[in-house]
């Protein structure tokens, strides 16, 4: 009876150890948990402080009605690609600078666009309208 009751102890720290080591071995608690930080606090890159904007761009159709599902993207080294919501815009939390291109990829069933159509971002720019064209 005691190496039953020794060996049931010892499968239970297993199972204890084995799901510690599936989720990282350490307990979710609020000093843990990722946080989020506002568009303006600055970032740091290799030294320098880099500070953070939302850029907003507006989807509209021929009628100025917002369309929601395009696929906006926003480009400089990288680039970055977000749906338009409920609002019409697409938003992109991503560092101040220059050189910025704007292009819209895709959009929902019923409308047209330009994919080839690319728009370059003036100094200090970040929001921007950009028009499709919906059909019928």
């Amino acid at each position: 009876m005691k190496n039953l009751m020794r060996l049931t102890a010892v499968v239970m720290m297993l199972a204890v150890l084995l799901c510690l080591a599936a989720c990282g071995g350490e307990p979710t608690t609020p000093a843990t948990q990722p946080t989020t930080k506002p568009a303006t606090q600055p970032t740091t890159t290799a030294g320098f402080q880099v500070p953070e904007h939302t850029y907003r761009f507006k989807v509209v159709d021929q009628n100025g009605e917002i369309v929601v599902g395009a696929t906006v993207q926003l480009c400089l080294e990288s680039c970055m690609f977000k749906a338009t919501e409920v609002d019409g815009y697409a938003y992109f939390n991503t560092e101040v600078t220059d050189g910025y291109k704007v292009q819209i990829l895709t959009v929902p069933e019923g409308y047209t666009c330009n994919p080839e159509e690319v728009i370059y971002l003036e100094a200090g720019q970040t929001e921007l309208t950009l028009t499709v064209t919906k059909n019928g």
